[in-house]
């Protein structure tokens, strides 16, 4: 098969049929033509064993697991080599999807559900960017599409764990799948970065707070970049976060509240979004209106 990000193609050869199907759902919006014409910036191999699958690439490096752990060293391989093919970009490790004219990126370590929150996002209506990575041309003020398919923790009810100590990042997560027409396909402009902080045994309702651009720099500097840090990330990370607002989200197992408070906050705070947003839902327009207690007279 072969994938492709911004016209550069990598190619990955499976020897065996366990992983097929895992494979078509998570590169399912990446897939390109088989053209030899067509350069190729890195090649993959995946053998199946009986008890664990190896991965090699062109350049000789090899791992050997079970088949999350190498399907998910194949996902962070192939985003490195993109990134590679593309320095002039800032990469996040993030989650994004886009509103009518609007972005926001989801950014944050392992398990604060950035992915749950980008597809409850497009549960609402929202258009799916990307997961795992999020590549930012700051200059230009766009999130690219990278869509590899968002791969969601399950969690229950606010008190669903009884164990403190259980860790967020071993939840099992399930491939989820979104039909083409709720995948971008161009780039978007970026309204809005959110900095997740996910608290599994919380009741409380979740809370958006906005960061100073300094505070959001800092937090995407040594939470949220990929790659080693530089004086060059580090100089696109300010600009970026001065450029575009910023918050913290403190969010518990309520992840659809949570969704529908950022939906509220980047349709509501951005004209351009808010129009369009009109456009294609009316009536959930004049829902979300009266729900913040704001009087309107209805047709």
């Amino acid at each position: 098969m072969l994938a492709g990000f911004d016209g550069h193609h990598i190619e990955v050869a499976l020897a065996g049929s366990r992983l097929a199907s895992q494979l078509d759902a998570s590169f399912a919006h990446l897939l390109g033509r088989q053209d030899d014409s067509l350069p190729i910036a890195l090649r993959l191999s995946l053998e199946e064993h009986e008890s664990y699958v190896e991965l090699r690439d062109s350049a000789s490096r090899s791992v050997a697991g079970s088949d999350a752990y190498v399907l998910h060293s194949l996902r962070l391989w192939m985003i490195d080599a993109w990134a590679a093919a593309r320095p002039h970009l800032l990469w996040l490790h993030a989650s994004a999807a886009a509103c009518g004219d609007g972005a926001l990126v989801v950014a944050g370590p392992s398990a604060v559900g950035k992915s749950t929150l980008a597809t409850e996002l497009v549960a609402r209506g929202w258009t799916f960017l990307c997961d795992d990575a999020a590549p930012i041309d700051v200059e230009r003020g766009l999130v690219l599409p990278l869509p590899f398919a968002p791969a969601r923790r399950a969690c229950g009810g606010p008190h669903a764990i009884d164990a403190r100590d259980v860790d967020v990042d071993e939840w099992p997560k399930s491939t989820v799948s979104l039909p083409a027409s709720q995948v971008a396909r161009a780039p978007a402009p970026l309204r809005a970065i959110v900095l997740p902080t996910y608290d599994a045994h919380s009741d409380r309702p979740p809370a958006l707070e906005p960061l100073t651009a300094l505070s959001a720099a800092h937090a995407l500097l040594t939470r949220c970049a990929r790659g080693d840090a530089d004086a060059v990330r580090a100089t696109r990370i300010f600009d970026l976060a001065r450029r575009v607002r910023c918050h913290q989200l403190v969010y518990g197992p309520e992840t659809r509240r949570a969704a529908e408070l950022l939906d509220d906050e980047l349709t509501n705070s951005d004209p351009a979004v808010r129009r369009a947003r009109q456009q294609i839902d009316p009536a959930g327009s004049r829902r979300r209106r009266r729900a913040q207690g704001v009087a309107r007279t209805e047709p």
